[in-house]
């Protein structure tokens, strides 16, 4: 062989050994090609043609190498084209996935590097909660990913025809969508886009309701759509959404289209994420709110409490920052910054000499991000070591849930509030106590030192006997533990005197003092009444003479010895009565203070008897077996002339004595059918009054007790003005519910002519006003002469009954008013509402009441009820004057025409111009 014929051998053999020597490294486990061993080299002529067939046996080496490599490129090239394609596609739903939405976004956001004047697509994301929500009631054969898929194909199916669009998996119960805008295409005008959104909407509630056994579904289910512009990046549009879908949880609405004043909110939301991450413990500006502290005269404690300094912070608010640094997951920071600070405020503290004594402790709250895991439960201990806070000086507020969470540990099971208290013997205080439900099994057995009751409990405890009667026995439990108990939110006389009398260890409010720098603590503790011992011993001494003033004068009067903390139940209507909430409940508080006299009551009646009018009867009745129920009895002004009534002890006191008082000794004979009973069921003592008359009916109380209760003459005068009192008050509510009831349909409930004249009269001067348009509709059951001659009246008002309930169920908006004019005739009045809305609205409940499938005799109906509707528009624009004859005429031209053309119709008319 030649030497250039050898040369051209060694070139090919060293291209196909390079080739397969790297496809052997390329591949785990291939054995190297054995042609490398076969290559007869010791027969090679030492010649000088040797170096240059060596030459070619390595050229051939490399350019082997080379196509290898070129053959690994192409190979991991088309591995991650597969990888990349099945990203691209949701497995469970068959849809576009999520990744391949942000790729899309960032391929269509390189293509429209440069800004143009007008949106190119349209994102929306189709947000169906109700999916996880009620995810029990699909078929266990349906998965969310099959139903966004059903969602997909139906929205696709709604597109109009040409319309470019790709949809897309965008969470567990998202769907997104991705909308081409070409010049013409009718979403570029925000009205419209909106319209087709509330499409969009509508056909997600429907297929959510097809899958969820018929639920209500479309109040979960929220749309987020914003316009993509060119010059804007994909991260841009994405963080967008994002925070439209924070919107849509923070501001609850159906839909959200995002614009320009959304993408600055956006702007200001990231600017205030900047600030948080860069906090710092100098950006902290502490204020100190006072803790009067009763059982100390003189002395108080101070709450910590923390604003910002920079701007953006302190636009926002101390609760908002903490709420989006708990978002952020950064919240426990803030908590490391204050305790940076600590120190600071006891080198302050000492600087205050003397009167640093009468600082008993401060407070400083801990959020709960602190001690959410054991992690940082454990970073905040050693936080606390670390700068030595003072467990004499300092408190730490947690609120309950963090307090009383568990903290799992190798050996047991351990509360937060437990082991802090253990490891570093600090005070706590639960913190904001009945602001979310309590768990009280919790509370009972968690470790702490002092419950502070929640604002929400104590403000305007002063005018809530429920809240004064639960937060009291709250306060009793607490102290029968051994603990202390702060309200907070203390804001007027009132309410820190009830807090007194409940017993409260100490207040926190307004009244007392607002949060204050820390340079005007030394002018709080030497100039306020508020630290003064002898000013709080003289309030506490004032509210006591008050009570006793409105008390009796002999103890033995109430049955029980006098108390300085009991508040007349007569000075507790006169303050209250606005507040509470029903007759019956002044009722129960009457006997309530009876049985606090320590009085056995079996029975007590309020009742209010006519006296001239022809009104009907009122009875108020307690009984001990139903011990928080009053039964409210309305009875028929013949009622008075049955032997049951005649023969009863209130016919007696209304008509011949004004007192009667009975013994119910054993074997004896009551004079009355109705004592028998009573002594039957273990009555003792009876006592009926007659109570002063305001003319109008006749009240009489009786009251029957057990047992061996006895009435003393000084608690029948008591009882007789504390009634008196109810009687007017009774008089007061029964004045509200004639007048509303004056305006009542009594058959249907509806709102009757009366309020109807007047409403109109109303809105035609606000639409002359505001120069916006007023509808006016009358409607007619159809044939229902021949319903009451067929099935007859009974009947008949079952239908205008259904009616009614059909019109105010379809008429639900807040300006507008249905209401029955008279026989089979409604009138409903529209406010600032157009031809065009009124008249849908009106044909949706003409559809309605055909559909309810009302039975009605006559054939030429098609033996179901319908209405016919006659509507007036009166648009202050084109016609500047209008009273409300003319209006009604209209209207009720209309309904003519509606009955005329073959009933069962709607006849819409504008008013001309005068």
């Amino acid at each position: 062989m030649s030497v250039s014929a050898r040369g051209r051998f060694l070139l090919a053999h060293g291209l196909g050994t390079g080739t397969l020597v790297i496809g052997a490294l390329l591949i785990p486990g291939q054995a190297l090609p054995g042609q490398l061993a076969s290559i007869p080299a010791r027969n090679w002529p030492l010649t000088a043609d040797r170096g240059r067939d060596a030459g070619a046996l390595l050229a051939g080496l490399a350019l082997g190498a080379g196509a290898a490599a070129a053959l690994l490129l192409r190979s991991r090239s088309r591995r991650e084209r597969l990888v990349l394609a099945a990203m691209r596609r949701d497995g469970p739903s068959a849809l576009l996935s999520r990744f391949a939405l942000e790729h899309d976004l960032q391929r269509q956001a390189a293509a429209l590097a440069a800004p143009g004047p007008a949106p190119v697509a349209l994102l929306v994301t189709v947000h169906c909660r109700c999916l996880g929500k009620q995810r029990l009631l699909m078929e266990p054969t349906t998965s969310i990913a099959a139903i966004l898929s059903v969602l997909h194909r139906d929205l696709g199916a709604a597109l109009p025809p040409g319309w470019s669009w790709s949809g897309y998996r965008a969470g567990d119960d998202a769907l997104a969508l991705r909308v081409g805008l070409g010049p013409d295409n009718p979403l570029l005008d925000p009205t419209w886009c909106q319209s087709w959104l509330e499409r969009v909407r509508a056909i997600a509630a429907e297929v959510c309701a097809r899958f969820l056994a018929g639920a209500g579904q479309g109040e979960d289910i929220r749309i987020v759509a914003q316009y993509l512009r060119g010059g804007e990046s994909a991260q841009a549009w994405l963080r967008l959404q994002t925070f439209g879908e924070t919107l849509a949880d923070e501001h609850p609405r159906a839909l959200h289209l995002l614009g320009p004043g959304d993408r600055r909110r956006l702007k200001a939301d990231d600017a205030i994420q900047r600030a948080l991450l860069g906090l710092g413990a100098e950006d902290l500006e502490l204020r100190f709110q006072p803790i009067l502290l009763l059982a100390n005269p003189g002395h108080i404690g101070l709450e910590l409490l923390l604003r910002f300094r920079p701007p953006g912070l302190a636009k926002l608010g101390t609760e908002a920052v903490f709420q989006r640094a708990m978002a952020m997951g950064i919240a426990h920071r803030i908590d490391a910054l204050l305790l940076e600070r600590l120190a600071g405020v006891r080198e302050a503290l000492q600087e205050l000499g003397p009167l640093a004594a009468r600082i008993d402790y401060i407070s400083v709250n801990v959020s709960s991000a602190s001690v959410a895991t054991p992690q940082r439960l454990a970073e905040l201990i050693g936080l606390l070591r670390t700068h030595r806070v003072d467990a004499s000086l300092f408190c730490l507020e947690l609120t309950e849930t963090a307090a009383t969470d568990l903290v799992k540990e190798q050996r047991s099971l351990v509360s937060t509030s437990q082991r802090l208290m253990n490891e570093l013997d600090f005070r706590l205080f639960i913190d904001d106590f009945g602001s979310g439900l309590s768990n009280y099994r919790r509370v009972s057995e968690a470790w702490y030192d002092t419950i502070k009751l929640d604002l929400g409990l104590v403000r305007g405890i002063g005018r809530s006997f429920r809240l004064q009667r639960f937060v009291g026995s709250l306060i009793t439990t607490v102290h029968q533990l051994g603990k202390t108990v702060i309200a907070e939110g203390v804001e007027n006389h009132r309410d820190l005197a009830v807090m007194l009398r409940l017993g409260a260890d100490a207040v926190q409010g307004f009244l007392i003092a607002r949060p204050m720098p820390w340079e005007a603590l030394a002018g709080f503790l030497q100039d306020s009444p508020w630290t003064s011992p002898a000013g709080i011993a003289e309030l506490q001494a004032e509210l006591r003479a008050a009570d006793r003033g409105l008390a009796l004068a002999d103890p033995e009067a109430s049955g029980q010895a006098a108390t300085p903390d009991a508040v007349p139940l007569e000075r507790y209507i006169l303050d209250n009565w606005s507040t509470l909430r029903s007759f019956e409940e002044f009722v129960l508080l009457f006997v309530q203070e009876l049985r606090a006299w320590g009085l056995e009551v079996l029975r007590l009646s309020l009742a209010f008897l006519p006296d001239q009018d022809d009104i009907d009867c009122s009875q108020y009745v307690w009984q001990r077996i139903r011990p928080g129920e009053v039964t409210t009895l309305r009875m028929q002004r013949d009622f008075l002339e049955t032997e049951e009534h005649l023969a009863s002890p209130l016919h007696f006191l209304a008509s011949r004595n004004r007192i009667l008082r009975l013994r119910l000794a054993a074997g004896a004979e009551p004079p009355f059918p109705f004592l028998k009973l009573l002594q039957a069921e273990g009555g003792s003592d009876y006592l009926g009054l007659r109570l002063d008359s305001r003319g109008i009916s006749i009240p009489v109380l009786s009251v029957c007790l057990a047992g061996s209760s006895r009435f003393s003459e000084q608690q029948v005068e008591r009882i007789e003005a504390m009634s008196s009192l109810l009687s007017l008050l009774f008089h007061a509510y029964e004045s509200e519910r004639s007048k509303r009831l004056a305006l009542l349909d009594a058959l249907t409930q509806l709102p009757n002519r009366r309020r109807y004249d007047s409403q109109l009269q109303a809105a035609l001067v606000a639409s002359a006003t505001a120069r916006s348009p007023l509808a006016l509709a009358l409607i007619d059951i159809d044939r229902f002469k021949a319903v009451n001659d067929t099935m007859g009246h009974a009947y008949g008002d079952t239908c205008l009954i259904q009616v009614a309930k059909l019109l105010a169920q379809h008429l639900q908006r807040e300006n507008d008013l249905v209401a029955r004019l008279g026989g089979e005739e409604f009138g409903v009045i529209f406010s600032q509402t157009d031809a065009t809305n009124a008249a849908r609205i009106c044909e949706q409940v003409r559809v309605a009441v055909a559909g309810a499938g009302i039975h009605h005799p006559s054939a030429l109906c098609d033996h179901r009820l319908t209405i016919s509707i006659g509507l007036a528009v009166w648009c202050p624009q084109t016609s500047p004057r209008c009273d409300a004859d003319a209006l009604q005429q209209l209207a009720d031209d209309c309904l003519y025409a509606a009955k005329h053309q073959g009933r069962n119709r709607l006849v819409v008319r504008q008013l001309d111009p005068a």
